[in-house]
């Protein structure tokens, strides 16, 4: 849980710029879906990834069936994420809640990026 806990804090700034950006851009053009798609599909990333955890976990302690079946249970955890941009035909729905399925990998760039900074 402190991974999960350390990826939630580190993210934070990045959703929170994002969601502002797309806040305005939802009062500009009357669209919700963009607000809407970058809060939802960002929990859906931020589960993904605590399962991903869980999932090394497991594959540790070498309990490797529980391990594959985590694995299997990515990818509809990922089709729920897409599924309401594409079920209401919102596009920008379907492409804020894409991006925002990786904000976990934006974070960890991110904080690399601004350690290896640290360190020249």
């Amino acid at each position: 849980m402190d991974d999960l806990k350390k990826m939630l804090r580190q993210s934070q700034p990045l959703f929170s710029f994002v969601l502002v950006i797309l806040i305005i851009v939802t009062i500009v053009t009357k669209n919700v879906g963009y607000a809407l798609g970058w809060v939802y599909g960002s929990a859906i990333g931020m589960l993904v990834y605590f399962v991903n955890i869980k999932m090394v976990d497991l594959i540790i302690l070498k309990k490797s069936k529980w391990g594959v079946l985590l694995l299997m249970l990515k990818l509809p955890i990922y089709a729920i994420g897409l599924l309401p941009g594409v079920y209401f035909k919102l596009y920008p729905l379907l492409v804020t809640s894409f991006l925002a399925l990786m904000l976990p990998k934006y974070t960890i760039y991110w904080t690399t990026f601004r350690e290896r900074r640290k360190h020249e």
